[in-house]
């Protein structure tokens, strides 16, 4: 069996992909550092603490009786916290969750960018939704530290690139394992299930539908009766709360920030593939607007926005290129940068607010406006 050699272009777009992430997440653990507060810092964050105890379990270390509730709540999200603790043989805990992690934003980054070529027919456009995602808000505040929500993000990408790839019933079979072991890494890429459910219905293939959902409900059903977890579990320890138009568009504006505006210019596209982004935008917010509206868990959606805003930034640079008479190609990186270094602007501001000022809702915030009246 020959092995075919990687093209030198592709093996270039990798160097590229993986030096950004690199940069990104020294700026990020620089951000985090200085701009911690509440008790956080580039390791530890708000849900870390539960990781933390899951982890442990996983190692064998007994967990005090008060603690249980929050333990059980956290083990509804197994999986990476089950990894680290085999990691955590040869690396102090936080460490294993930061090699986890950091492999999971480099690997994302280019699954993102496989995913988003074969959408948009396009190596520029899927290269700047690569780097859109690599350099976005909840990536920087949340990837890096001891959480999941990187994994999340990995696997939403992983499965789309197999949704796109693997069309037989022996594929469904496979993406309905893998989707089971998104949702044992976060359970709310539920939503993905959901998309995968409303698309092949939607495409007349019920029968995909059918053994996506039984095989990967099935597979987490068990893994949660293997751990003893129950409805109660969840809902004794789930309290939404920061909900609300405010919360919404707060959220909206952190992950995606100008991209919106770019969204305006790109029509065609959401035309040409409608089936996928009406489905996915309805999977995805059925089930974030329930709950608690936060960047992080809003932005398993950049599948069905980031090509809209990368597709948007090419008609944009068109239009600016025949009144201007500059080059496109120019303007179209131009823009590509200048969302870049708002991003990174608006970490910085974030995590300002968030931590150091510790101004998470609209009533810290009128609380604060009243102390300095």
């Amino acid at each position: 069996m020959v092995n075919t050699p990687i093209p030198r272009s592709r093996f270039y777009l990798f160097v590229f992909l993986f030096s950004l992430c690199i940069v990104e997440m020294a700026i990020a653990s620089i951000l985090l550092e200085k701009f911690s507060g509440m008790g956080w810092s580039a390791t530890f964050a708000e849900d870390s603490e539960g990781y933390i105890l899951v982890t442990r379990y996983f190692s064998g270390e007994h967990i005090p009786a008060a603690l249980t509730p929050l333990l059980h709540y956290r083990l509804f999200s197994p999986l990476i916290p089950f990894v680290a603790s085999f990691l955590t043989k040869i690396l102090p805990l936080s460490s294993s969750f930061f090699l986890i992690n950091s492999l999971l934003w480099i690997v994302t980054a280019y699954l993102f960018y496989l995913f988003a070529q074969r959408l948009l027919l396009s190596d520029d456009l899927a290269l700047a939704c690569s780097i859109i995602f690599t350099v976005s808000l909840p990536l920087m505040v949340w990837g890096l530290p001891i959480m999941v929500d990187m994994g999340a993000y990995f696997f939403v990408a992983l499965i789309l690139l197999l949704h796109q790839r693997l069309k037989t019933l022996k594929g469904a079979v496979i993406i309905g394992l893998i989707t089971g072991l998104a949702i044992l890494t976060k359970p709310t890429l539920i939503a993905v299930l959901l998309f995968l459910i409303i698309y092949h219905i939607v495409r007349k293939e019920a029968g995909k539908a059918f053994i996506i959902a039984g095989v990967s409900v099935s597979f987490v059903l068990i893994v949660y009766s293997c751990l003893g977890l129950g409805l109660k579990d969840f809902l004794g320890y789930y309290s939404p709360r920061h909900q609300g138009i405010f919360y919404v568009l707060n959220a909206f504006f952190f992950c995606f920030n100008f991209g919106l505006v770019l969204i305006c210019f790109s029509w065609k596209e959401l035309k040409e593939n409608r089936t996928f982004y009406l489905s996915f935008l309805l999977a995805t917010l059925s089930f974030y607007l329930p709950s608690v509206h936060n960047p992080r868990l809003l932005f398993i959606i950049y599948p069905a926005i980031i090509p809209l805003i990368s597709a948007g930034a090419k008609t944009l640079s068109q239009r600016l290129s025949d009144r201007v008479n500059w080059d496109e190609k120019f303007l179209f990186r131009l823009i590509i940068s200048l969302i870049i270094i708002i991003s990174n602007f608006l970490t910085a501001f974030y995590l300002m607010l968030t931590r150091t000022l510790a101004l998470r809702s609209i009533e810290d915030l009128l609380r604060a406006l009243r102390i300095l009246s």
